[in-house]
């Protein structure tokens, strides 16, 4: 029959490049290239900022006009999406006098009006309407990478995750040159008192050290496909490269990096070797311990013998840590704004206000660096209820998938996923990962990828969206 092709049959040579690769396919990967090179300055950094929300549009536009006139949008993706700029919407809306003058928090600036005769003034929720529109802008992104990594073919996906291990590649081979060119290298892209570390595509070091381990996830997620695995040396190059961003992780000196290192490559390596039997998948894991120790051994006696890993070891000696300082005030600042939060983008003049004096010293508090600390001060109860329902979306939504899974490679890209939030979520506990734009958007991704409809074995997905078999 014309236009027929038989199972397995390979595709005539006429076929041409496009019947192996659309234009829909590096949608996503084609952003998620651009949210890593320039979203790592944050809200300091508002030019790229800018044009990353952009960018965010366009990848929406294009993916309307790339798939069919009435794409059927993945109802759970949009509704995280929804969750994500609700909120700080809804912080946005003026509210008359007699509500948001009860508000807590906001008894210094009612007086304030009072003093200029506009106490009838209507005002948001939040204390600063700017910042929160700010805050609110930033969110589109990771929102729109949510759904766009839903929306993907499977092929794309694969994509995607091959385009965050090349980025973790590019970002350490430009922090290499940063650490080349000392404190003022061209290769710096943003102002950082981090100028002896590698940062890369970043302002800090601790976000470097989460993208190249979340470049090491989708390394393994890579190498678990069959074409990987049919190539003689996989496992040579994939050890070859997991090494290097191990190293890169060092030379960040970010010490939740560092900390979260021997864990992450033990589950790239286990994401990497879970299709062999349990006799093989015992040995890997004994060969992985094995490997970890013999790390940490030899990265022990590097630090007493070199003198830049000496400085990273340092930084694990007991000594003065702000951090419980800062999370001491935030909390005293949270119970001023509990449970409805200050809004959105509002840490710092509200931190400032309720910063003890003895606490104050030359630095700057422009984070809690506790993102969970931060997100109860802006958004309260409602923030984390908002929180609580989308963990528990991912994780039955992964569940299912991972139930469902129908090749090696899509459970590979479940644990991409799953480990690149769990590396978020445990480094935000003393840090704030999301803040980066880049991390942030690579988090709606893999938030993206377990909301994608469940292909189950026989090609059937789960209902509310049709879907054919990539070639």
């Amino acid at each position: 029959m014309t236009g027929s092709r038989a199972p397995g049959q390979r595709r005539p040579a006429s076929a041409g490049w496009a019947s192996y690769f659309t234009p829909a396919d590096f949608v996503l990967p084609a952003f998620l290239v651009l949210a890593v090179a320039l979203g790592g300055g944050g809200s300091p950094a508002p030019l790229p900022e800018m044009l990353l929300e952009w960018a965010a549009l366009a990848m929406l536009a294009a993916v309307a006009l790339l798939h069919p006139p009435t794409p059927p949008w993945p109802r759970l993706a949009v509704a995280l999406a929804a969750a994500l700029l609700l909120l700080p919407a809804l912080q946005l809306i003026p509210l008359p006098p007699a509500i948001w003058r009860d508000l807590p928090g906001r008894e210094i600036e009612a007086a304030a009006i009072d003093l200029t005769g506009a106490g009838d003034k209507w005002m948001p929720w939040s204390v600063s309407p700017p910042r929160t529109l700010a805050g609110l802008l930033a969110l589109l992104v990771p929102a729109a990478a949510a759904v766009v990594a839903a929306l993907a073919s499977p092929r794309s996906r694969r994509y995607a995750i091959a385009a965050v291990a090349l980025m973790a590649l590019v970002s350490a081979a430009v922090g290499a040159g940063q650490l080349a060119g000392g404190a003022h290298s061209s290769l710096r892209f943003y102002a950082s008192s981090h100028v002896e570390n590698l940062t890369g595509f970043q302002a800090n070091r601790n976000s470097e050290a989460d993208v190249l381990l979340t470049g090491l996830f989708a390394l393994a997620a890579l190498a678990a496909s069959q074409r990987f695995r049919q190539w003689r040396g996989a496992a040579i190059v994939f050890w070859a490269v997991a090494i290097l961003l191990a190293g890169a992780v060092l030379l960040t000196a970010s010490r939740a990096g560092i900390a979260l290192l021997l864990v992450s490559i033990a589950v790239a390596a286990l994401a990497m070797g879970y299709r062999h039997r349990a006799r093989a998948r015992s040995r890997a894991g004994l060969a992985v311990g094995a490997t970890a120790l013999a790390i940490s051994a030899a990265l022990a006696w590097m630090i007493t013998t070199n003198p830049v890993l000496g400085r990273i070891g340092a930084r694990f000696a007991v000594g003065s840590d702000p951090r419980p300082e800062i999370w001491r005030d935030t909390m005293y600042a949270i119970g001023q704004y509990w449970p409805w939060g200050s809004g959105i983008g509002t840490f710092v003049p509200v931190f400032v206000a309720a910063e003890r004096l003895e606490a104050v010293d030359s630095s700057f508090p422009n984070r809690a660096h506790n993102d969970f600390l931060e997100l109860t001060l802006e958004a309260g109860v409602a923030g984390l209820v908002v929180l609580a329902v989308i963990v528990g979306m991912l994780a039955r939504c992964w569940a299912i998938r991972w139930r469902a899974a129908a090749a090696p490679q899509d459970r590979a890209e479940l644990v991409f996923a799953a480990a690149t939030l769990v590396l978020l979520a445990a480094h935000s506990i003393v840090d704030y990962p999301l803040r980066s734009m880049a991390l942030a958007t690579l988090a709606g991704a893999a938030s993206g990828f377990i909301l994608a409809p469940a292909r189950h074995r026989g090609g059937a997905v789960s209902p509310g969206r049709v879907e054919t078999k990539q070639p």
